[in-house]
């Protein structure tokens, strides 16, 4: 077993020569993660009921990192603060050497990366500020948004004290702070619950569920989100897992992934971020969007 898993680990790393040098003690530490055993669930790639209803509208399975599609920088308006670079938020700076591309055996393809780590980066425009943790994202604001439909992820995040890798939708605008969060991995359930949830109007209505089959860094999952006029439905790997009424604006929302950096001694959400192994990457295989459509199912039935 220590010979196959050496040819595996030298052959990634021939294939990861691609790649950005940053990033490969990192994924090496992913790939040995999930050799063992840990297989991947299943690509879903579909939205719930019946396939012919629903249209295509937004993919990305990150063979490269598209800019047409995706911005690596905050908005600059975030739940009303203005955010001057788009390089700060909470306890990190967001350089866009932390959002790459890479190989990654495990799914034998390129995945998106984000690269979370404890590292130093002074800030000048803000007085020399020094942030002790730098993490990445990307988002699609400007560049896609859409009211309704089904929004899925299949991704593999590690999590770690101070943490919380996350797949949302949220609407960009200076005065509204709606959001739809698919899933996010709190430091502090250390992976094995993940939380979904929806905000309107300084309100939330949290669902906290427990994986029965290990924990989010494991292997990839598939997660979803059913949003309608009137409620919101929550999947993984393909099954519901919740549902909520839609107490939300009627609004379209952008894409975003990300892996945001918080959290203190008692808190209950991040946990303690001085305490937290890093570095860590939450990778990302493929992001789908769907929209439902006026067309009825043709009867294929001879």
């Amino acid at each position: 077993m220590a010979k196959v898993l050496y040819k595996v680990v030298y052959y990634y790393f021939r294939a990861l020569s691609r790649a950005s040098y940053i990033l490969k003690p990192l994924f090496l530490a992913s790939v040995l993660g999930g050799i063992m055993g840990a297989l991947s669930s299943p690509a879903k790639a579909e939205p719930p009921g019946d396939s012919c209803n629903w249209q295509l509208t937004f993919s990305d399975n990150f063979d490269t990192l598209d800019r047409t599609k995706w911005n690596t920088v905050w908005p600059q308006y975030y739940n009303g603060s203005l955010h001057l670079d788009g390089r700060v938020r909470r306890q990190a700076y967001y350089p866009d050497s932390n959002v790459q591309t890479a190989y990654d055996p495990n799914v034998n393809s390129n995945v998106l990366a984000i690269r979370t780590a404890r590292e130093d980066t002074i800030v000048d425009w803000l007085n020399n500020a020094v942030y002790r943790y730098t993490s990445g994202t990307i988002n699609s604001e400007t560049k896609f948004s859409q009211q309704y439909g089904y929004f899925e992820v299949r991704a593999k995040l590690p999590t770690t004290k101070g943490s919380a890798p996350s797949f949302w939708l949220m609407n960009f605008s200076k005065n509204l702070a709606d959001e739809i969060d698919v899933v996010e991995v709190p430091g502090l359930q250390k992976g094995l619950e993940v939380v979904q949830n929806i905000h309107w109007e300084k309100n939330e209505n949290p669902h906290y569920h427990l994986l029965s089959d290990g924990d989010t860094g494991s292997k990839y999952r598939t997660y979803g989100v059913l949003w309608e006029q009137d409620r919101i439905v929550w999947y993984i790997d393909g099954q519901e897992v919740f549902r909520s009424p839609n107490k939300m604006s009627s609004i379209s929302m952008s894409l975003v992934l990300s892996n945001e950096v918080d959290g203190g001694p008692g808190n209950t959400f991040y946990d303690d971020l001085t305490q937290g192994n890093y570095p860590l990457l939450s990778l990302f295989d493929h992001v789908k969007v769907w929209s439902k459509t006026q067309q009825p199912c043709k009867n294929t039935a001879l």
